[in-house]
């Protein structure tokens, strides 16, 4: 009777111990899938971050340019109103 329950839990603990290396190869898998994610999500975060750099930059040339072109637009409008009265 005891080598029978010895043999019984033997076979037991090989069942399990069989299941706990499954258990480890599923459990790398799914590390191996979050540290994939992980470099996906940095990756994105970086990328938005360069294009909300991109995006800084280029509103700030723009404002850079808008009081010129103001300038520039008032300038030559009043040209032309004064070409048009010196013609007329």
């Amino acid at each position: 009777m005891f080598i029978i329950e010895v043999t019984t839990h033997h076979e037991d603990l090989l069942t399990q111990a069989s299941n706990a290396n499954a258990l480890s190869g599923t459990l790398s898998s799914v590390r191996s899938g979050l540290d994939d994610l992980d470099n996906s999500v940095e990756r994105f975060v970086a990328n938005r971050l360069l294009h909300h750099q991109l995006i800084r930059l280029i509103a700030g040339s723009v404002s850079k340019f808008m009081f010129p072109m103001k300038l520039y637009r008032h300038w030559l409008q009043g040209f032309v109103d004064f070409i048009k009265h010196r013609m007329f």
